[in-house]
């Protein structure tokens, strides 16, 4: 199974960029995001979105934003203790949609966070993790035009940035 995981995962990395480009309401697709990972942070983290505007929108591959927003989301809940929490901002200026999850989470110390966007680099057990949500990540922020920076600090908890251009 693990290894139908990987081959799938090593498909969708290597044959990004098909499917075509629609208007993504970016407050929807974070909602979406959330009801899809509602079995693992239920009963553990609350998760709270904030945003000011409920139609920002981009242009983009709205399948391969949601795999992004469901990873990043999945990467906060797990490094998250039970009882805390994880916010969703979204928000946009001039030219970019601002996407930010942030945790209260365990953080990461330089050493992992050298290594997020290594293909097959994991910090889970094994058989739980492929180690390649974040490189694929990656590829599909910078495929989109977008950009991605993450901060973190051990036993504060760990921020994403996404911005992606505006449609």
């Amino acid at each position: 199974e693990r290894i139908v995981d990987i081959i799938k995962a090593l498909r969708s990395f290597s044959y990004s960029g098909s499917g075509k480009s629609v208007e993504i309401n970016v407050v929807e697709a974070m909602n979406s995001a959330i009801k899809l990972t509602s079995t693992l942070h239920r009963y553990k983290n609350k998760v709270i979105l904030e945003t000011a505007d409920n139609n920002i929108c981009f242009s983009g591959n709205a399948g391969q934003i949601q795999q992004v927003l469901v990873n990043l989301l999945t990467n906060a809940i797990y490094a998250t203790p039970e009882g805390k929490c994880i916010y969703l901002r979204v928000s946009k200026n001039e030219e970019h949609v601002v996407l930010v999850i942030e945790d209260e989470g365990i953080g990461m110390p330089k050493s992992v966070l050298d290594k997020i966007f290594t293909p097959f680099f994991t910090t889970k057990p094994p058989g739980e993790g492929t180690g390649l949500g974040m490189s694929i990540s990656m590829t599909i922020i910078e495929e989109h035009g977008g950009t991605i920076d993450i901060s973190s600090n051990p036993g504060k908890g760990t921020c994403v940035t996404v911005s992606f251009p505006l449609a």
